[in-house]
């Protein structure tokens, strides 16, 4: 199963050697918040539907851990993406992160699997 680029919100690396960080962070959308035909009532519009994302972190080459968000909206992952930007991680694209990390689109693919069994 190869996941659609699309899918991929963000996907950050930390590489500091002093510090002897190799970690990657990211988050994948499942389902993506959105408005739908019955989000009006009486003229007022309602927060849109959240979305399911799954949040992957982990050592570069090691198990990848995750985190299913059921309830949160994609302003609220946004949120996670610039909390990690501020604490050092850098946006890579996934081209390249695959070739710093050859195995990461088969450690997501196969960690996003186990989420959506467990769904």
């Amino acid at each position: 199963m190869r996941l659609n680029k699309k899918k991929i919100m963000w996907v950050g690396w930390h590489h500091d050697l002093k510090e002897n960080k190799d970690a990657v962070w990211g988050a994948v959308t499942i389902r993506p918040s959105g408005y739908q035909d019955n989000n009006y009532c009486s003229g007022f519009a309602v927060y849109p539907p959240p979305g399911v994302y799954i949040v992957f972190w982990g050592r570069r080459g090691k198990t990848l851990r995750t985190k299913l968000h059921t309830d949160k909206q994609s302003w609220d992952m946004i949120s996670l993406a610039s909390k990690k930007k501020r604490d050092g991680y850098i946006k890579i694209d996934v081209g390249k992160l695959n070739d710093v990390y050859p195995e990461f689109e088969e450690d997501l693919d196969w960690a996003v699997v186990e989420v959506k069994l467990s769904m």
